[in-house]
């Protein structure tokens, strides 16, 4: 996996809950993406 694919999956994920939620929740959606996509892309070897 690539810095794109974490990038891509971020930009849908958000798009989604834009697309369908409002809110504090969506807000709370979004940034639990966002730093469980750092997480993984940390995590994965030559992803630093």
């Amino acid at each position: 996996m690539e810095a794109i694919h974490f990038e891509t999956w971020l930009s849908l994920f958000t798009t989604t809950v834009d697309n369908l939620y409002r809110g504090e929740k969506a807000s709370l959606m979004k940034t639990r993406a966002l730093s469980i996509a750092t997480v993984i892309r940390i995590k994965l070897p030559n992803q630093s």
